[in-house]
């Protein structure tokens, strides 16, 4: 994973796959102060990845400055992440890109 700097961020692309489909996310911030990770609802649909109100659960993510946001946070089974195999993955999926 290379890690390029743009406004004094940290950012990574990340290649992300699951059954047969992938997807190529080229923006990620790398936020190494954050407790889980955190994905856009619409990018990771696209192969698939979509919210399990089944077995996920709402919950509220707080950024700089207190303002907060809610996601859904969930297991993802066999997912592949830039090219490691993770048998149980806990991700936020919610709404990540500006409008």
């Amino acid at each position: 994973m290379n890690i390029r700097i743009e406004n004094g961020l940290p950012i990574v692309s990340v290649e992300i796959k699951c059954g047969e489909k992938t997807v190529l996310l080229t923006d990620v911030l790398l936020d190494t102060g954050c407790a889980t990770t955190i994905f856009d609802t619409d990018a990771l649909a696209q192969i698939g990845i979509e919210l399990d109100i089944i077995n996920g659960r709402t919950k509220r993510m707080y950024g700089v400055g207190g303002y907060s946001e809610i996601c859904y946070e969930q297991i993802v089974n066999n997912v592949i992440i830039d090219g490691k195999e993770l048998a149980s993955f806990l991700l936020q999926l919610g709404m990540t890109k500006e409008l």
